[in-house]
């Protein structure tokens, strides 16, 4: 029972009740409150453009890595015939041009190594590009790192989207895709400049994608920052409203006769190499994930799904879409190198 004058607390707001006043009224004034406090919290939220969730207090660790996954990921390594061009040279970091050899009669991986000129070994970060146009953001990010103590590798993509994508190989493309960022893996060992017990990895959208896989199964990643992707991938090329995916699901469906209904259980059947299958055996502790609430391209609520299925690793939340989470990616970029300042000991 409220007493003359008294007060109680809504999530810090102090609401004073005057004598006489009934409960009615009480109750309305303190839902009053609430909604204007939590209308505040929302608008400092989107005055900054984002939120953040800490890691899930309750975390205990992650599932062992079962066999049957670990397999299906085994590639052979090659490393002769790594070739090194210098592009370009400044007063902190070289810029050198790799070409990683894959299998014989394949072509290189191609990367582009920011090896930063400080003493010592160095921390290693392996940053993954967006699905389409130019490596831009990588780059960006990259030489920030790089300006922050770092070395950088970014790990091109398939030259042209157009070329490689086909909605009847993703698994191939995972596999693909993973076994390159490996074999830079395998590259960055051999470097006595870097410090290969201290490498960490992010990845944009489908390279996020990639960094995930990547971090899953290989143990020489010790932090990643997951950025703008999902789980459920039959669900998400089914859903995507990114524009190259649209332009290969359209015609793909039309030659198959198929029904979106049709096509996402086609997908369901096909592709089964999964973000959600392996989030459970990823160590959230290693993670930091960075999503947007209102991504079309990836859909939010695959990001969220893949959150909880990792077991709640350290999130930020940008009120954006898609591709205008590019507004906030100078915020981005400080707190990618506080998680890898964090997480690497650097």
């Amino acid at each position: 029972m409220l007493k003359n004058k008294a007060a109680f607390a809504v999530q810090g707001v102090r609401l004073k009740v005057k004598p006489g006043q009934n409960c009615k009224n009480r109750h309305r004034m303190r839902g009053l409150v609430t909604g204007r406090f939590i209308s505040l919290v929302l608008a400092a939220a989107l005055a900054c453009g984002c939120a953040k969730q800490s890691l899930n207090p309750d975390y205990r660790g992650p599932a062992p890595l079962p066999r049957s996954i670990s397999q299906v990921f085994l590639y052979e390594k090659n490393l002769n015939g790594t070739d090194e061009t210098v592009t370009r040279r400044t007063s902190g970091y070289d810029l050198i041009r790799l070409r990683v050899a894959r299998e014989p009669g394949e072509a290189p991986v191609v990367a582009d190594y920011f090896k930063n000129k400080a003493p010592g070994k160095n921390s290693l970060i392996l940053v993954l590009p967006i699905l389409g146009g130019k490596n831009t953001h990588a780059n960006k990010f990259a030489l920030f790192f790089t300006e922050n103590g770092y070395s950088s590798v970014v790990v091109h993509r398939k030259k042209d989207f157009r070329d490689w994508f086909d909605f009847d190989s993703i698994d191939q493309m995972t596999l693909s895709a993973v076994t390159d960022i490996r074999r830079v893996l395998d590259w960055a060992g051999t470097r006595p400049e870097i410090d290969a017990a201290s490498i960490g990895i992010t990845g944009i959208s489908l390279g996020g994608m990639g960094a995930l896989f990547a971090t899953a199964v290989d143990p020489r990643i010790k932090a990643a920052v997951i950025m703008l992707t999902g789980g459920n991938f039959p669900y998400i090329l089914t859903h995507s409203g990114e524009k190259r995916i649209r332009e290969k699901r359209i015609p793909y469906m039309e030659r198959e006769r198929l029904t979106k209904e049709r096509f996402h259980a086609r997908m369901k059947v096909s592709v089964k190499l999964d973000p959600m299958g392996v989030a459970p055996y990823m160590d959230a502790r290693k993670l930091l994930l960075i999503l947007a609430v209102f991504d079309r391209v990836i859909p939010s609520e695959t990001g969220r799904a893949l959150q909880r299925k990792m077991g709640g690793p350290e999130t930020v939340y940008l009120f954006t879409g898609h591709y205008s989470s590019g507004l906030f990616f100078s915020h981005v970029k400080r707190k990618s190198l506080g998680f890898f300042n964090r997480s690497l000991g650097s």
